[in-house]
């Protein structure tokens, strides 16, 4: 919180700061959490809809379960689909070691994002 208030992050259609040639970018480590409503999400809010309010206020988003699994081809339209022009996903992997076994010929996957 700020000064007592919830911080609520500035919509995702505003221009990021750059430095150089870098780009900045702001998201959370997911965003299905049931405690973000009425603070995030509007109460009446349907969990369909999270993903879809989430990026209006933010242009990226950690996707964890990329850490135990990869996803399917499937999954992956899906991400890309539902997602706006722009938006980032930053997928969370395992130790090197255990990428490279399980990403053996699926680099297709992630560049599909």
């Amino acid at each position: 919180t700020v000064s007592g208030r919830a911080w609520i992050p500035r919509p995702a259609t505003q221009p990021m700061s750059t430095y150089n040639s870098g780009l900045f970018r702001v998201g959370t480590s997911g965003y299905v959490y049931n405690h973000w409503k009425n603070v995030v999400y509007p109460n009446d809010s349907n969990p369909k809809q999270w993903f879809s309010l989430y990026t209006r206020l933010f242009d990226t988003v950690e996707i964890n379960n990329t850490f135990y699994r990869l996803p399917s081809t499937h999954v992956v339209d899906t991400w890309r689909s539902q997602a706006p022009s722009g938006f980032r996903y930053a997928l969370k992997f395992a130790g090197m070691g255990y990428l490279a076994k399980i990403l053996n010929g699926t680099h297709r996957i992630v560049y599909a994002l």
